[in-house]
């Protein structure tokens, strides 16, 4: 029927089809004016893909269990390392009370033995005191350190992408896969001098008592500079410009963190949220959906807030794995010990043993 007033009356027609597709959209549900445009917003939504809220949640209880369960594990760890101080303490005294019998037997089984024991300090006695509880607190923390980009310029001249890892106590190179490098490994205290080199964005580094240099590129040269002069001693190092170079300022806190605040971005939908160069990043994705509905924007802060604190547990699940990793190679090297003082242990109470049987 419709072709047919379409062929018969033209756009007349066309005018008459959408006046009835108007009123078939009424008779299903929809609507015009101010509650057309509420239908059309929560059409919008309904388009928009909706976040997973509850797996989030799910996510977080499960890395606050497992980073609780983590934690009492690294505390039994602690524990346990007392158990071992007590024992290896326990071997000690049983060792030096041999010591001592030993020495009685010598005095018991011949005049000899006798004279010598009068005329000899008994270096055994009261040799192993009372056991002193040892500070065995595991630190989960990490450590906090400022990283800064270079070009790790080996003895072959041969450039590696790497970063500078500034810590409390010493300054290290780490690759492209935030692995320490072995051999660029310093205190703070081994630095005397550092050399701007007239060659483009290259510095040296000279230690005390070393003939070996540590030579890099970096577009972040005051920043590196920088950082030695503020975690070394007033006048420790003497800073070298050759010729035709640029001079800048260094020894300030104000530069690190105007020098560093910008260095890198990451992109859409991520923010870095720390005073130190080039740590982890906070997700912020809802400020790319300004066109969104506010339903959609709200969920997407939720799960950004999730996904934050998500990162966090997983930075302190890795943390105390790190921590019980270190203290676990630590016990094994004293089980050990242990196991070696035992053996010696048993062997000389076996020939004391013998020896008391002799004297029947």
């Amino acid at each position: 029927m419709l072709s047919q007033i379409k062929d018969a009356f033209g756009d007349e027609a066309k005018e008459v089809e959408d006046k009835l597709k108007a009123s078939d959209k009424k008779r299903n549900g929809e609507f015009s004016g101010r509650w057309g445009e509420l239908a059309d917003e929560i059409q919008d939504v309904e388009e928009c893909e909706v976040q997973d809220l509850d797996m989030g949640k799910q996510s977080l209880r499960l890395a606050h269990e497992i980073r609780d369960l983590n934690a009492y594990s690294l505390d039994r760890l602690q524990q346990q390392a007392e158990s071992l101080d007590r024992t290896q303490h326990h071997l000690k005294e049983t060792d030096n009370n041999l010591n001592q019998a030993n020495r009685t037997l010598d005095g018991m089984e011949n005049g000899l033995g006798h004279v010598k024991n009068i005329f000899t300090p008994n270096v055994h006695k009261n040799k192993v005191g009372a056991f002193e509880k040892l500070d065995r607190t595991v630190n989960a923390g990490k450590e906090d350190y400022t990283d800064i980009p270079i070009l790790i310029k080996h003895p072959n001249d041969f450039l590696e992408p790497g970063l500078f890892r500034f810590g409390e106590k010493r300054f290290r190179c780490v690759n492209s896969e935030r692995q320490e490098i072995k051999k660029y490994s310093y205190i703070y205290g081994q630095v005397y001098q550092i050399i701007v080199r007239a060659r483009h964005q290259h510095l040296d580094i000279k230690f005390k008592d070393s003939q070996d240099r540590f030579r890099c590129c970096t577009s972040f040269m005051q920043a590196v500079v920088n950082e030695l002069f503020l975690r070394t001693k007033p006048g420790q190092i003497l800073l070298i410009h050759e010729p035709e170079t640029r001079r800048f300022q260094y020894g300030n806190l104000a530069i690190r963190e105007m020098t560093l605040r910008g260095a890198r971005s990451d992109g859409e939908g991520i923010e870095t949220t720390s005073d130190e160069a080039f740590t982890s990043s906070t997700a912020n994705y809802a400020s790319l959906l300004s066109g969104a509905p506010g339903t959609v924007q709200e969920a997407q802060e939720v799960q950004d807030s999730q996904i934050n604190d998500l990162s966090k547990l997983v930075s302190d699940i890795d943390s105390i794995n790190a921590a019980m990793s270190g203290e676990l190679r630590r016990q094994n090297g004293q089980l050990d010990d242990i196991n070696k003082q035992t053996n010696k242990t048993l062997l000389k109470a076996n020939e004391t043993t013998f020896r008391t049987t002799k004297l029947k």
